[in-house]
């Protein structure tokens, strides 16, 4: 590999039934070199109590079928943009696992909606914002966030590659090398990375 050019990587989204130790043979048996993977059913709030036995499989397994590139997706429910407190609150404990559960996986990457601000889209910004660096300095570690661009509908943000720089600038100097840009339907954009 050329250094600062990322490998070609062909993947897909896996299932994770039966546990998310199991996803790397998924991800092999259709071919892929990398996969993206839920570590908790995405539409729930309940966070799963996983084994450490399904930790330690999953990483023996990512190592022997050379998979080159997993990455999460967090749950749906999250809105870290939310005005609401309980919300707010709720979302930051659940992205907290999320970072939690990546880095007992060995998951590098965790792919995540900026949320909806319901309210005002500058103050939806900067509350995104803050909430990304208290959970980031509440998980210190290795995981990066990729901030995915978003449809745009209603009161999401992150529609555009300018809204989520504009994102990325706002948090907090300390953690913001752990915030990288995943814009769809363009090639995959790594900042800061």
């Amino acid at each position: 590999m050329q250094h600062g050019r990322i490998p070609e990587c062909l993947g897909a989204h896996v299932s994770v039934k039966g546990g998310v130790h199991r996803a790397p043979v998924r991800g092999r048996a259709i071919g892929a070199t990398a996969i993206q993977v839920f570590t908790k059913t995405p539409g729930q709030w309940r966070e799963p109590d996983i084994s450490r036995e399904s930790f330690h499989t999953f990483r023996t397994e990512r190592e022997r079928l050379e998979l080159t590139s997993i990455v999460a997706h967090d749950s749906y429910l999250i809105n870290l943009a939310s005005p609401d407190p309980l919300l707010s609150a709720r979302s930051e404990a659940s992205f907290i696992q999320e970072l939690r559960r990546c880095e007992a996986y060995d998951i590098g990457f965790l792919v995540s909606h900026p949320g909806n601000y319901i309210d005002d889209r500058s103050a939806g910004l900067s509350r995104n914002a803050a909430a990304y660096t208290r959970t980031l300095r509440a998980v210190p570690g290795r995981v990066k966030v990729l901030l995915e661009t978003t449809a745009g509908c209603g009161t999401a943000l992150g529609s555009t590659f300018e809204e989520l720089a504009a994102l990325r600038n706002l948090i907090a100097d300390d953690v913001r090398h752990r915030i990288g840009l995943l814009c769809r339907h363009l090639p995959p954009l790594l900042v800061g990375l």
